[in-house]
């Protein structure tokens, strides 16, 4: 069954095996007033192609003893398998936009472990890891002024990162 997967995509030759399925699930609980709403009725407010992400680190950690499939849960399944597959796998990290994480101990622990982190953040936020400071300023692209949502967006990281760090 695995092999039809990279047979469909034309993948047989690519040195890759599936050696397990990881499954997901996600448990996110409505409040009771948005259940009695009457959605439907809503109009949007602002652009209409505004989206927002929600819920992953519900899909990443949920789990369900009663499941077939997810006894544990994605993370859990992942490491599990890269620790089978890989026993010397080297880990990184890499973080965007995100606040500070961790204290000494945990840098520490995280150095012992051989863990390579590296940590994105703009000049103007306020760290375990090499840490990587871009500017929003230099970049012709990007609006001028304080906009702390848009200079949040992993985009704007990316590009920062892609060419506008200044010398």
């Amino acid at each position: 069954m695995p092999l039809q997967h990279f047979e469909k995509l034309g993948l047989t030759s690519s040195g890759y095996s599936v050696t397990k399925y990881i499954y997901a699930m996600s448990q996110i609980d409505l409040p009771q007033w948005l259940e009695k709403s009457r959605l439907s009725d809503l109009e949007p407010i602002g652009q209409a192609d505004a989206k927002v992400k929600h819920g992953f680190l519900s899909i990443y950690a949920s789990k369900c003893d009663t499941s077939r499939y997810n006894k544990s849960s994605v993370s859990e399944q992942v490491m599990i398998e890269a620790a089978k597959n890989f026993p010397a796998l080297p880990i990184s990290m890499l973080s965007f936009a995100a606040p500070r994480v961790g204290n000494i101990a945990f840098g520490d622990e995280l150095y012992q472990m051989g863990v390579k982190t590296l940590r994105v953040t703009l000049k103007q936020d306020t760290h375990v890891g090499v840490e990587v400071k871009v500017d929003v300023r230099p970049s012709p692209y990007l609006k001028k002024g304080l906009n702390l949502i848009g200079f949040h967006m992993l985009e704007t990281y990316l590009h920062l990162v892609d060419g506008y760090i200044p010398q």
